[in-house]
């Protein structure tokens, strides 16, 4: 991989001058990150931050994110980013560094073993607390062992995946998060017999997790205005502690001011009978549903899709 390196420096040869008014050598960013990491492999390789100069490389919008400048980068923000996979190839920016790969270039790592996840991979709305979905993913023969994290919030904290791992595939126990999340990713990190890391991959896009769901009013319903017990229904999945209670709120349109429903529950799992309010004029409407346990903690969240009252 480092040959690699020298390869695409002969290449970027060219650009090195049009980086020469971004830093130079001897001066600018380039200089501190040579400071930083002495007797490094990238030479005097604008790539390290650009795709093309001015244009900045993945690495180089995490460096900036975090303070740094063309004319200055000081040491603390680049420890402060060196933890980071800001070209999401599955290894870290500090780990790319010392192996002389392109820690903004996901085609530049310090393995050729490639794994990719294949389900989920974007877009799929998994049940909160299922106890076996099966994460697939292809990886060549020399990957013995895998480790697999999942994240909550689009990758900015990663934490432990439970489950039971098979040839490709493992079987995961879905976590119970307090509401549902569209911002979830899974994580996939082989290797081999000696423990060695060979490769990574992490979903393509966000997934759901879904803890309740609304299924009724449905999207674009039509709801008579002063219609009393009016059946609002929704599925809850798995949820951290037994659901004991249930609030309902409502909206109108954009305003973000929740109102409590009039109504009764009739079980808190799943179902209330709806007063609806009455207007003057239609109303575009969302509920809420806010499911609580024995100690009034909340357990399930969800917010239903728009629907009209009139």
């Amino acid at each position: 991989m480092k040959r690699n390196i020298f390869a695409a420096l002969v290449v970027a040869l060219p650009l090195v001058y049009g980086f020469a008014a971004i830093a130079s050598a001897d001066t600018g960013a380039l200089a501190d990150f040579k400071a930083q990491y002495p007797g490094n492999s990238f030479g005097n390789s604008c790539s390290i931050c650009h795709t093309s100069p001015p244009t900045k490389n993945s690495y180089g919008d995490d460096l900036k994110k975090e303070g740094g400048t063309a004319d200055n980068i000081p040491p603390a923000t680049f420890l402060a980013v060196e933890g980071l996979d800001s070209d999401g190839d599955g290894f870290t920016n500090i780990e790319e560094i010392n192996a002389g790969t392109f820690p903004g270039n996901r085609a530049s790592h310090p393995s050729g073993v490639t794994i990719s996840i294949t389900d989920p991979n974007g877009g799929e709305i998994i049940p909160s607390g299922l106890s076996a979905y099966t994460i697939l993913y292809d990886a060549p023969t020399e990957v013995s062992s895998v480790k697999v994290r999942y994240s909550l919030d689009n990758g900015a904290t990663w934490l432990p995946a439970v489950g039971t791992p098979g040839p490709g595939s493992f079987d995961w126990d879905v976590p119970t998060p307090v509401r549902n999340t569209t911002k979830a990713l899974v994580k996939v990190t082989g290797f081999n017999d000696s423990n060695v890391k060979l490769g990574s991959d992490k979903s393509d896009a966000p997934f759901t997790i879904e803890v309740v769901s609304i299924t009724a009013p449905a999207a674009d319903a039509h709801v008579p205005k002063g219609t009393l017990d009016y059946p609002v229904t929704w599925t809850t999945k798995g949820t951290k502690n037994p659901v004991i209670s249930a609030k309902v709120y409502y909206t109108f349109g954009s305003s973000g001011i929740w109102k409590l429903a009039n109504g009764t529950v009739v079980d808190p799992s799943g179902s209330f009978n709806w007063n609806v309010p009455s207007s003057r004029t239609t109303k575009i409407v969302k509920l809420k549903a806010v499911l609580k346990d024995a100690s009034g903690v909340t357990v399930g969240t969800a917010i239903s899709k728009a629907f009209t009252v009139e």
